[in-house]
């Protein structure tokens, strides 16, 4: 007999997997209040939780925490170490990432952790590390918008691409991977000493007082770097 789908059924389903995705996004803010609603419509339109939980989505984040599926376990994660989500004032459990591939298009600030993330392998947003003292990012690869690090970073061996860097005041020696930063790339005042694989800054490139800045004249750098704006080796 062949199944014959209406209309209807069609419009039932892309009724109901629009509610699962809005459920998915007050879960996936991580505030008690939010998730308390998400499991409040689930019981009132009869979705089962576990259709939700069971989710591919999910099952990597109970795995990381070696929780079952469960409301309760979700309330749990909360109890983590957070970082903050400045665009929406936002909170997300830190262990969040070391999901590899963890994505999210907003801008994280992480404060006051001590944590290595040698995990996190790709990123889609901002992300902001001068105020935390993670000193290890050994597998990430690329960063879809700005990343900015501090003092405490000691390397980033596998970085391939950015939109921009901002690396201050640190004693990372070599960005040994990096090849393409869509804007700019500041280093000033780290302890830069080579960028072997560098093709592209879409921007300036800021080496000011570095020791590659008293290595290398601005015409070495453009016959190797195909550099769209400013390079500055000194101060003005």
């Amino acid at each position: 007999m062949k199944l014959i789908i209406t209309e209807e059924h069609l419009r039932l389903i892309i009724e109901n997997e629009e509610y699962i995705s809005s459920i998915k996004e007050l879960i996936n803010t991580f505030e008690p209040n939010n998730i308390e609603m998400a499991f409040h419509i689930m019981d009132g339109m009869g979705i089962n939780p576990d259709v939700v939980l069971n989710d591919d989505d999910y099952k990597d984040l109970f795995k990381l925490w070696n929780l079952e599926p469960s409301k309760e376990n979700l309330m749990k994660m909360i109890e983590d170490d957070y970082i903050k989500i400045d665009d929406d004032k936002l909170k997300i459990p830190l262990k969040l990432l070391n999901l590899p591939n963890f994505w999210v298009n907003k801008t994280l600030r992480i404060e006051n952790v001590g944590s290595d993330l040698d995990n996190l392998v790709s990123f889609d947003g901002n992300l902001d590390l001068n105020p935390s003292n993670i000193v290890s990012l050994q597998n990430l690869t690329k960063v879809g918008g700005w990343l900015e690090v501090g003092r405490k970073i000691t390397s980033l061996p596998k970085l391939e691409s950015v939109k921009s860097l901002y690396m201050f005041a640190n004693d990372v020696e070599s960005l040994p991977n990096l090849e393409y930063v869509g804007e700019w790339l500041d280093l000033a005042n780290s302890g830069i000493k080579s960028l072997p694989k560098l093709k592209y800054v879409g921007k300036d490139l800021v080496l000011v007082d570095t020791p590659l800045s008293m290595e290398v004249t601005e015409t070495e750098l453009r016959n190797t770097i195909n550099v769209k704006g400013y390079i500055f080796l000194k101060d003005i």
